[in-house]
């Protein structure tokens, strides 16, 4: 079984280490701001800050820098939320079970 739990050698292949976009639901009945802190190439940081409505949904996209023939990718390595009661900062690398590529 490669891949899985018991993989090659007894090793299983692990979700990659970066997050590139994803997919943030709001599971309480208040509005929630959500801060992302992307590393961009180079080591430069971005920010994007949303507002996540009471039981809502967002993406966060993936960013993309085009250099020359290159299109090179940044990787969310903070998540910051707040709101009525709330304050929550994760940092990566996060512990992500099932990537996918939306």
């Amino acid at each position: 079984m490669v891949g899985g739990v018991g993989g090659v050698g007894g090793v299983g292949l692990a979700a990659p280490r970066h997050v590139y976009s994803a997919i943030v639901k709001n599971q309480t009945e208040h509005d929630l701001t959500l801060k992302a802190t992307y590393e961009l190439p180079h080591h430069t940081i971005d920010h994007l800050e949303v507002l996540i409505p009471a039981n809502g949904v967002v993406s966060l996209p993936q960013k993309i820098i085009t250099e020359g023939t290159c299109n090179l990718t940044g990787h969310i390595v903070e998540l910051a939320v707040t709101g009525e009661n709330i304050n929550i900062d994760l940092k990566g690398p996060f512990n992500v079970s099932s990537p996918v590529k939306d």
